[in-house]
């Protein structure tokens, strides 16, 4: 999304852009020796060279390779929407949340809302979070759970909160009436 891209790219223009590139490129390394020598390998250095502009496009794609891997320890439990309601979404549909953890993207106590359709939306969530506050966490993972009127309110602001340009409707709205 928009806000990913510009979110790396302020990376990328500030004075920690190094350990941000070695950091998004240290799981491509095999070993604890080659992780060791990180600044001095070939990738890093070229891509340390290029400007903000030069290497957006480079550094997402190790953004999103660095992202799953971390969402490999990650679990999903997911929720169904009242037949009557439905889950909104946005041109940002992935809701983040999540302390910072120095340049850590995904820490362990982050959570992700994704709504897949109106009806369904994904929690992606650590189980071993030290979080007990985020009450979607008690939920059984790898199932579907349909959420009360409350839990649906709280979602959805979540969701809503999210949106950068666009809000997408789960259900038809007559504007003629």
């Amino acid at each position: 999304s928009d806000f990913w891209r510009e979110s790396v790219m302020q990376i990328l223009r500030s004075d920690v852009k190094h350990l941000f590139i070695k950091h998004m490129i240290a799981h491509t390394f095999k070993t604890e020796e080659e992780r060791k020598k990180i600044e001095t390998s070939e990738l890093f250095i070229r891509l340390n060279g290029l400007s903000a502009d030069e290497g957006i496009n480079r550094m997402l794609m190790f953004f999103i390779s660095h992202l799953l891997e971390r969402l490999w320890y990650f679990e999903i439990t997911y929720f169904k929407a009242h037949d009557d309601k439905g889950w909104f979404s946005s041109d940002n549909p992935v809701v983040m949340n999540s302390k910072p953890d120095g340049i850590e993207m995904l820490p362990p106590d982050s959570v992700l809302y994704f709504p897949l359709t109106p009806t369904y939306l994904a929690f992606i969530h650590y189980k071993k979070s030290q979080d007990t506050t985020n009450p979607f966490r008690k939920y059984e993972s790898n199932k579907i759970h349909e959420v009360n009127d409350e839990e649906m309110d709280i979602l959805t602001k979540i969701i809503l909160n999210n949106a950068s340009n666009y809000i997408i409707c789960p259900f038809y709205i007559d504007r003629h009436k």
